[in-house]
């Protein structure tokens, strides 16, 4: 068998992690960004997690997933194009009350796009936040549709590229990654400590590893209906391997404060992850009006929350920060007029939206 032949199989038969594991990588990617330099587990398209168990031989391992630890799949196709998408009509929704204009090129209407000063607490900056949410319209995604994202990434004034992502909203169809505009990476060489050499032998400098494109499309791949997906080898179908669909839609989330905070400790003590790094994964996932009012009155409710003026997010877009102390360095940027959610000061949210198709705009 040569050694081609052999990575396609290889391919083939790694299980994929579902839509859970995109978003742990955000804020290790931005990270890596400042400094140009990428390690493999840390690459969106590969980072893999203890919840997804060890491909079998006959590459029949089940594929699971826990809810979202930094947005990052390693449930890519290894095949070059994504299967075809059924004709629909076309009917686009805008989240609004998050992020930018539809395009995500300008700052939301209303933004002086300078600073000024609030003279606000942090519980009024979040409280004014919930209360601009829920003036927008309240829309129940149909499960053929798909969650469309749109991010860019900067870093200590180092341009990070944009993130594009559309999701199955009910977990069972083919979505779709979009990276452009990211520097190149180049994968970090292995320690010497780490190779694994014979009785005798004495460890070696590995030798450069070449640059490697982030940018391009890759397919995020959906569970079927029937709970398993085809492995496939030399493009014929030779296996089937179990897995579960993972929806970019949650219908059971609380809608009050108390609720929310409870469920963010929930995945907080699951994930072993801050209380504020869940309510970042939750803050980009599609959120009914009332879910996400109630996630930024939760906020409130942490302690140690502050307000900071004169911040940045991501886009470069001016408004007024707000943080927590303790173990938590992330910082939420909030329009300084409208209070629109705009991401955070390494990731700019630019535009959101429920579409039909993969590839479609809000």
């Amino acid at each position: 068998m040569d050694d081609m032949q052999l990575v396609r199989e290889l391919g083939n038969q790694t299980p994929l992690v579902g839509l859970a594991d995109l978003a742990p990588a955000r804020a290790r990617l931005a990270a890596e960004i400042a400094s140009a330099t990428f390690s493999e587990q840390e690459n969106p398209m590969t980072h893999s997690t203890a919840d997804t168990p060890a491909s079998s031989e006959s590459g029949t391992a089940p594929v699971r997933s826990t809810r979202r630890r930094r947005l990052t799949p390693r449930f890519v196709w290894l095949q070059a194009a994504l299967g075809s998408v059924a004709a629909l009509a076309v009917t686009a929704v805008v989240v609004q009350g998050v992020g930018g204009d539809s395009a995500g090129t300008t700052p939301p209407a209303g933004s002086s796009g300078t600073a000024q000063k609030l003279n606000l607490t942090a519980v009024e900056v979040l409280n004014n936040a919930a209360t601009q949410v829920l003036t927008a319209p309240d829309v129940t995604p149909r499960g053929d549709q798909f969650f469309y994202i749109k991010q860019t990434a900067q870093v200590r004034g180092t341009a990070g590229g944009t993130f594009e992502y559309w999701f199955s909203i009910d977990g069972t169809r083919d979505g779709l990654q979009r990276i452009s505009g990211a520097p190149l990476k180049t994968p970090g060489p292995v320690s010497t400590e780490d190779q694994q050499l014979p009785e005798g032998k004495t460890p070696e400098s590995p030798a450069p590893q070449r640059e490697e494109d982030p940018n391009g499309d890759s397919p995020i791949r959906g569970c079927p209906a029937s709970g398993t997906y085809p492995i496939v080898r030399e493009g014929t179908v030779v296996d089937q391997a179990p897995c579960s669909p993972d929806p970019a839609y949650q219908d059971n989330l609380p809608t009050d404060a108390a609720g929310m905070l409870a469920h963010l400790r929930q995945r907080a003590e699951k994930t072993q992850f801050p209380i504020i790094k869940e309510a970042e994964d939750i803050a980009v996932e599609y959120l009914r009006p009332q879910s996400r009012a109630a996630l930024f009155q939760a906020l409130t409710k942490i302690e140690g929350v502050q307000v900071v003026e004169n911040v940045t997010d991501g886009a470069g877009r001016p408004g007024v920060g707000i943080e927590w102390g303790g173990e938590a360095t992330l910082m939420m940027v909030f329009d300084q007029k409208t209070f629109v959610y705009l991401g955070t000061d390494a990731q700019a949210v630019m535009a959101m939206g429920i579409v039909d198709q993969v590839g479609q705009l809000p």
